[in-house]
């Protein structure tokens, strides 16, 4: 065969086996949402402790919601919305300790913080109200240093909007991730503009290192004048909302939940992807959007009627565990019991699923256990649930 016979030989082949390949991919995003989940395994969750039922005699009782940090030890780190401080406990449920109370000294905090466990188990607290980060010892959680962000919030004066502290997303080598909320004054800001949520970068001085490493709306407002001097203003029912999160190995996590569709990247950006997967929209139906329509002035129910979602979100809520796997909790319709959960790996393909109540929301998951949020049913309380994952 001569020279030029085999190289058009191999570029056929070469040819034959990326058309597959794109065909492949075609055929991945065509799929619809219940084919792809209808192919994934099956995750079994079985309960393996509860904190906070009073029903079953528990003395530790929570007051308001609820978040969850976790350690390399399966510590627990909850905090409470009801109180300014952090509740430890073991990895069985047994309360360890309290980190923190309300104030305004070292160590104090005068809102809940938000908690994010590091490097070597090094614990690190935001309190958006003092605007203040606080490290912590990973072993007995004595006080290392404290921060003082307050100097990154500021007044926009592009979009006329006063941008806040919203949460602590991760620490990376050089510094903090840190995500920033715009909160707009109606008489000096265009109103129909999106309210923008922000990722910065602070040195590990509190000082602003990149002020843009992510930027997208955040949730879906709604504004409409009653009046010649008067408005109303809110959270839009159904809306979307901007997501974010740091990987094990650092790499962000971010999207809008109008579809699966989520944006992967480097903190520097060199690395760039995205992951999509199909859904199933779940429609909003006329009831519910009367329902909501009915609690405002009538004056302007005619005019928001249009802007509110005929569908719900994508999903509700976005975790990614220690195997670079993203759980997301899809929508479901209104008194639905149950939600389903499907982890989506880096090659957009629906890896595995998971029915919970839906009352549950994890917050966690690594190795082969997720740690989440519930509502008791007789109580209506606020609960922590662990569970051990098998398939």
């Amino acid at each position: 065969m001569s020279y030029f016979a085999a190289c058009s030989k191999n570029l056929l082949r070469c040819t034959l086996f990326v058309s597959l390949l794109v065909l492949g991919a075609c055929q991945q995003q065509d799929m619809s949402s219940e084919a792809s989940i209808a192919r994934a395994t099956e995750l079994t969750l079985t309960e393996a402790f509860r904190i906070g039922d009073e029903m079953a005699g528990d003395t530790i009782l929570f007051g308001g919601d609820l978040e969850v940090a976790v350690n390399s030890r399966g510590q627990l780190f909850v905090t409470d919305e009801a109180i300014a401080g952090i509740r430890v406990f073991s990895d069985t449920g047994a309360l360890m300790q309290m980190i923190g109370r309300a104030g305004e000294g070292p160590g104090e905090f005068e809102n809940t913080p938000m908690v994010h466990v590091g490097a070597k188990d090094t614990v690190y607290t935001l309190d958006t109200i003092a605007a203040r980060l606080t490290v912590f010892e990973p072993n007995n959680f004595s006080i290392v240093e404290t921060i003082d962000i307050s100097g990154t919030e500021i007044f926009d004066t592009e979009s006329r909007a006063y941008q806040f502290t919203q949460n602590l997303i991760g620490v990376v080598w050089d510094g903090f991730l840190v995500r920033y909320e715009e909160d707009k004054t109606p008489q000096l800001s265009d109103m129909d503009a999106p309210e923008l949520t922000t990722l910065k970068l602070l040195n590990r001085k509190g000082e602003v290192s990149a002020d843009t490493i992510v930027q997208m709306p955040s949730r879906d407002m709604f504004h409409a004048r009653t009046g010649a001097r008067s408005y109303v203003a809110g959270r839009l029912p159904f809306g979307r909302d901007a997501f974010i999160a740091l990987s094990p190995d650092n790499l962000l996590y971010y999207g809008r939940n109008d579809a699966i569709e989520i944006q992967a990247r480097s903190i520097d950006g060199d690395t760039r992807r995205s992951v999509r997967v199909p859904h199933d929209p779940v429609p909003v139906t006329e009831d519910e959007r009367n329902s909501w329509l009915s609690e405002l002035p009538d004056n302007v129910q005619h005019e928001l009627r249009s802007v509110v979602p005929k569908t719900r979100p994508a999903y509700e809520a976005l975790v990614l565990d220690d195997s670079e796997r993203i759980w997301l909790r899809l929508s479901a319709p209104e008194g639905a019991l149950e939600a389903r959960w499907i982890l989506v790996n880096l090659e957009e393909r629906v890896q595995a699923t998971t029915i919970l109540p839906s009352t549950v929301w994890l917050k966690v998951v690594a190795g082969n256990r997720a740690i989440g949020t519930s509502i008791d049913d007789e109580q209506g309380a606020p609960l922590v649930v662990a569970y051990e994952i098998t398939q």
